[in-house]
């Protein structure tokens, strides 16, 4: 997978999302600390607070959370159609 080896922080954070998407049918969405979690486990680790901060800004047309931001509450994110038509495009190499 290139977007690893690239050192964009939007895709790497896209990518958990879009795996649920095409792996789990977008049963359920991811939070910020679940991803920051899975990237871990793939070897690059993405602190809670830079995932959260890209998900609620460069990545936000991309996403979509289940209930409004606030403080201490966990938002579970799904890609949106544009955030899937975004990650195939990246994984297609263009």
């Amino acid at each position: 997978m290139e977007i690893l080896d690239k050192s964009g922080l939007v895709n790497r954070v896209l990518l958990p999302l879009y795996v649920v998407h095409e792996h789990k049918a977008n049963e359920f969405g991811l939070t910020s600390g679940e991803i920051s979690k899975v990237t871990k486990d793939l070897g690059i680790p993405i602190s809670t607070q830079n995932v959260s901060s890209r998900l609620s800004g460069a990545a936000k047309s991309y996403v979509v959370g289940d209930k409004v931001r606030r403080r201490g509450q966990a938002v579970r994110y799904k890609l949106t159609r544009k955030g899937i038509k975004y990650l195939k495009s990246v994984l297609a190499g263009k």
